[in-house]
């Protein structure tokens, strides 16, 4: 494998959006914390340790969900680099990319919204599946572009897009062996 378990799990992290927005509200709850603590402690009136306790309670139960969002990415960012780690590869080809509009105040902005791709296991079974998670920018990636997809030979339909070519090697063997007649589907 081209990348490290650590290093394959840190570009991931920067493209998963429940990291990034659980990360961003985390900050956002610390920061109400000290500020809270800040006015309740600096003041020259002594405060009761319940209104303290309370105010912790408060900045706990904000933290709660930021911490929740991040705990679910870093799971399923494991599964992620362990199936890209030691799954089957596969070539795939890209299908069909959908494409939305998100609102924003400089008007709709593009973004991938869904990516479909098709893959041929082991077995000579041609499976479809779609990617549905936002690791894509526009221009990424387009259909018929040939993909290395690492999937589950316990679970087929368990799959992920090697988008970091981190199993270089295979998807170089893959599309050698695709240009002869007998391996391209």
């Amino acid at each position: 494998m081209r990348f490290s378990h650590i290093w394959l799990t840190l570009k991931y992290v920067n493209r998963d959006p429940k990291f990034v927005i659980g990360a961003y509200f985390l900050a956002l709850a610390a920061g109400l914390f000290l500020l809270m603590l800040g006015f309740m402690i600096g003041g020259a009136a002594p405060r009761s340790p319940l209104l303290i306790g309370s105010t912790c309670a408060f900045a706990f139960a904000i933290a709660a969900v930021p911490i929740w969002l991040i705990l679910r990415a870093v799971r399923e960012i494991r599964g992620s680099v362990r199936l890209i780690a030691d799954g089957l590869p596969a070539l795939g080809r890209i299908q069909t990319v959908e494409i939305d509009f998100a609102p924003s105040g400089l008007g709709p902005l593009p973004y991938v919204k869904a990516v479909h791709y098709s893959y041929q296991i082991h077995t000579g079974a041609i499976l479809h599946a779609k990617l549905t998670s936002h690791r894509y920018s526009l221009g990424d990636i387009k259909e018929g572009d040939p993909v290395l997809v690492i999937y589950d030979p316990a679970d087929p339909f368990r799959t992920e897009i090697d988008r970091f070519d981190a199993r270089r090697a295979d998807r170089m063997r893959l599309v050698a062996d695709a240009t002869n007649p007998r391996g391209a589907f």
